[in-house]
Parts: structure tokens; C-alpha cells; sequence
């Protein structure tokens, strides 16, 4: 899962916010484990919060804070960017902001997972405000046609070689935003069906590539998810007993 987040509020707790999180990452009495990534895993944020058993932190930030991922808005306040490949992490976050910087809130968008939509908490659409969001991994095996589709409108961008592929090929991967109808003109160039609605165009299209094995023929992989905006409850089960294995760390 890939995330990004903007957390919003005033400069005296943003920029102090940032300059903690990074002197964090940087701290080598919390080196486990001896990988690149593992100076930014959300293991270190929580161990620095001393976060309760229950709160997921497997992910880690893609690098460090840079500056200009903080940026001035008219209303005064603050944003500061910064994005999490791995579990969402909502609740360490949701600690963070209560622990250090107390006036700040935060908002995101989640891409799914391969049985999941997006998901995002911008209700109002101050940061967010697309349709769907696409997670495209190109390589130079990618056929030029779907480069040519699913490298539009790109935010994000990764470099990196695939760790668990015996042919170790880098690629790139492509983070986007699409309006629905943006996305349906491009959809019908791929499979020209204009009697179709934009939700099943994209779903024959999402079954079509992975019906091709165009993960393993040309090292291509491409989800769509489209973005349900929503803001969840505290209480994230309404079950009474997953809550409860939830409060016992049992499950996240």
C-alpha cells in the first residue's frame, strides 16, 4: 500500500514536527535491521511515542523530510507532505498529533491493495480531489501503448529494482490522479466498448491485464482503484469483539 499524507497546522509545531521525525529516522539506537529503508520505518516513530502494542507501524516513509515538502497556504498555516509505502498507519499518526503537535490534523490518501479501493479523508477536497488514483509499475518491457496511458498525470514517482524477482529489472513506479471522464477516454483507446459504463470499463480492463500475466511477460503491473472519500469512526469495528482484540493488540 502506498499513502500520502499532508498534515496541515501552524509553523511552530510543522517545522519542529519535521526536524523531530528526521533527527528520528536518523537515530542509530533504533537500527534493527541493516537495509536502506529501514532508517525511515514507522517502527522508530513509535518507539519514540511509546505507542501502545495496538498500533500498526509497518511501513516506512519513502525518504527523508525534505524542506520544500513544506509549504506556506494563504490561511497562514502550514502543510508538510510526506508519503508511506506500506500498512496506512492512521493510528500512529493520529498518536503523533496528540503527543507533539497537538494543533496539527492531517489528511491522506490511501491506494488500495489488489482486493481494495483507495481511500481518502479529504472530504472537503482541500488536497484530494480525484476519482480514481492508479498505481502503475512500467518497465522497458511495458508495451508502448500502456506507457503511454498509465504514465498520464503522474504525482508520484519511484525508482526501484523489484528485491523478490530472480531477473532483478528496475522500474518505475507511477503514482496518479484521474477525473472519471479523463479516465474513460483513455479506457476506450484500450478497449473500445463506448456502451459501457466507467466502472466496468475499468474493471474489464483491470481483468484484462491480469488475465495477460503482464506482471511476469512484460514486468508490468497496474491497479486502479477508485477513491471513496469518508471519515472513519474512532471505533473501527462495530463488532464488539474484533474491537476488542483490537484494544489487545490482537489485530489492527
Amino acid at each position: 500500500m502506498f499513502t500520502i499524507y499532508y498534515f496541515e497546522g501552524p509553523g511552530y509545531e510543522i517545522f519542529p514536527l519535521r526536524t523531530r521525525l528526521n533527527d528520528v529516522f536518523h537515530d542509530t539506537f533504533h537500527h534493527i535491521l541493516n537495509k536502506e529503508e529501514d532508517s525511515h520505518w514507522l517502527g522508530r516513530v513509535w518507539s519514540n511515542l511509546k505507542g501502545p502494542k495496538s498500533i500498526s507501524c509497518n511501513g516506512y516513509v519513502s525518504g527523508d523530510i525534505r524542506p520544500d515538502a513544506c509549504h506556506l497556504l494563504r490561511n497562514g498555516k502550514w502543510v508538510m507532505e510526506l508519503d508511506v509505502v506500506g500498512s496506512h498507519c492512521r493510528d500512529l499518526w493520529d498518536l503523533m498529533i496528540r503527543k507533539w503537535a497537538p494543533h496539527c490534523c492531517y489528511y491522506y490518501l490511501a491506494y488500495g491493495t489488489s482486493d481494495l479501493d483507495a481511500e481518502s479523508n479529504d472530504v472537503k477536497h482541500k488536497y484530494f480531489s480525484c476519482d480514481y488514483a492508479v498505481s502503475a509499475q512500467l518497465s522497458e518491457k511495458t508495451p508502448e501503448e500502456l506507457r503511454r496511458v498509465f504514465s498520464q498525470h503522474t504525482v508520484h514517482l519511484r525508482y526501484e529494482a523489484d528485491k523478490y524477482s530472480t531477473l532483478k529489472t528496475p522500474y518505475d513506479i507511477h503514482y496518479a490522479y484521474w477525473q472519471r471522464e479523463e479516465l474513460r477516454k483513455q479506457m476506450l483507446t484500450l478497449v473500445p466498448m463506448p456502451e459501457k459504463s466507467t466502472e466496468n470499463l475499468v474493471d474489464i480492463v483491470s481483468m484484462k491485464l491480469m488475465e495477460s500475466q503482464m506482471s511476469w511477460a512484460f514486468e508490468t503491473r497496474i491497479r486502479i482503484y477508485q477513491v471513496h472519500y469518508l471519515v472513519r469512526d474512532n471505533h473501527r469495528y462495530f463488532i464488539p469483539a474484533l474491537e476488542a482484540l483490537r484494544q489487545n493488540g490482537q489485530i489492527h
